[in-house]
């Protein structure tokens, strides 16, 4: 959720312990939709999407990102760095 003050300036809130995607690492089909991204061109991360798994759930993902890329996919990795507005 973004909240928008009155000068602009946003503030951003996130229930990260209770998202769906957590459990993704965890899941009956997580081999095989690891194993599907070595179909893709491109698989897009986030910061945000390292930051829901365990350190288990972390090495699930980075074995399948690494057959993905041996297999040719490319990556975009957005760290949801942003610079402040300058005055």
């Amino acid at each position: 959720m973004i909240q928008t003050d009155e000068r602009g300036e946003r503030r951003f809130f996130h229930w990260r312990e209770s998202a769906a995607a957590r459990s993704l690492m965890d899941l009956p089909q997580t081999s095989a939709i690891l194993n599907s991204l070595a179909d893709y061109d491109v698989v897009y991360l986030s910061a945000i999407t390292l930051s829901l798994y365990n350190g288990d759930g972390r090495a699930r993902l980075f074995a399948g990102l690494k057959r993905a890329r041996e297999a040719g996919a490319r990556f975009a990795f957005d760290t949801k760095f942003s610079c402040p507005r300058l005055a």
